[in-house]
């Protein structure tokens, strides 16, 4: 199931650029997290977004802070799917260790 939502990202506070060889060469996947903000829903809390690529997703919270932390879990999630699943050799610096956090069990 897709959860790529229609939003806008708004101010960015973070972002990384991953990099990665497909069949056109070396490329580049940016990776932003947006400045939480209150949730555009009625009623709701707050959301943070994220943008992996061209793909924008919301991460939601009580407060701010835990739509934060949400938002890096969320970011942590996508990545290990794109490399475990879409086969994509992440790389940052040139390292594995693309610095999110893996997700606690």
């Amino acid at each position: 199931m897709d959860n790529t939502i229609d939003a806008e990202l708004d101010e960015v506070i973070a972002k990384r650029k991953l990099n990665y060889s497909s069949e056109k060469g070396e490329q580049i996947l940016m990776v932003k997290l947006g400045k939480p903000r209150p949730d555009s829903k009625p009623g709701g809390d707050w959301e943070c977004p994220i943008q992996i690529g061209e793909r924008i997703k919301l991460a939601f919270g009580v407060d701010s802070y835990q739509a934060l932390s949400m938002a890096l879990q969320l970011i942590s999630i996508e990545l290990r799917y794109l490399k475990d699943k879409q086969k994509l050799d992440l790389k940052w610096l040139e390292m594995d260790d693309l610095g999110f956090e893996p997700i606690r069990e």
